[in-house]
């Protein structure tokens, strides 16, 4: 399915912001604060810094680079889901996922494609 590559890529955005903002903070913070920066920082809530950035440019640099990428990859994931749902293809999906278990499961079978003349001729002769 096309939207695991968006979902993995704001999962690793995920992952790689909770792991930077752990090491910004150098290691005085926990994973769960790490993950909440993150995602209030992707969300862009703008609660405030958990995570003390005064004299640390380079935290301000991450911040930046984690919020415009995760902005960008949670709408990206978020449209994408929204069209897939809307455009019916998520219905599709599972019936197309129901007809492949039943053919699956067909054996020592023949489809006859229209049941003109020679597709009744082709019926009595498999008959």
């Amino acid at each position: 399915m096309q939207f695991i590559g968006p979902f993995v890529t704001l999962v690793s955005i995920l992952i790689v912001g909770t792991i930077g903002y752990w090491f910004i903070g150098e290691r005085n913070y926990s994973v769960l604060d790490c993950f909440y920066m993150t995602i209030i920082t992707i969300i862009s809530i703008g609660y405030g810094e958990i995570i003390d950035m005064t004299g640390k440019p380079y935290g301000r640099v991450f911040t930046i680079i984690v919020a415009l990428s995760g902005i960008g990859v949670l709408t990206y994931t978020f449209s994408y889901l929204t069209a897939f749902l809307a455009d019916g293809n998520f219905a599709e999906g599972i019936r197309r996922k129901r007809m492949e278990k039943i053919l699956a499961k067909m054996k020592d079978h023949f489809i006859i494609c229209g049941i003109g003349k020679v597709g009744l001729h082709i019926l009595n002769e498999l008959n």
